[in-house]
């Protein structure tokens, strides 16, 4: 991966399944033909001052809708602090397909659109 300065930066690839009671980073390989497939390869990380990494974290979750922020411990010398990632003060989002309620849309008077529950009887017929 190409940073904004234009050199090269190591992407370290992370999942997390949120459906789990104690979520955790696992690391796994860069699927991304150029890499080599190397994995991340474990804490404690260190960089060097001015290096450039890239962390990309694929949440995931098959049963639940899921809120969650992503907290990064940090440590340089003697100072240390803990970064909040989310999505601008709210928590990241993430719905599964069997947490969602399925809808239909139906058009009436050729520009209003009703959105209803998928079982209800005035729901248009799959064509």
């Amino acid at each position: 991966m190409v940073d904004p300065c234009g050199s090269e930066a190591p992407r370290r690839l992370f999942t997390v399944d949120l459906d789990r009671r104690s979520a955790s980073l696992k690391a796994v390989p860069d699927d991304r033909p150029d890499t080599g497939g190397s994995p991340f390869r474990g804490w404690p990380y260190a960089i060097k001052r001015g290096d450039a990494e890239y962390f990309v974290v694929r949440a995931q979750s098959t049963k639940y809708d899921t809120e969650f922020r992503l907290a990064i411990s940090w440590r340089s010398g003697d100072r240390s602090g803990t970064l909040r990632l989310d999505d601008h003060g709210k928590p990241f989002r993430i719905t599964a397909d069997t947490a969602a309620d399925q809808t239909c849309i139906a058009m009436k008077e050729q520009t209003i659109y009703w959105m209803m529950p998928a079982d209800s009887s005035t729901c248009p017929e799959e064509r």
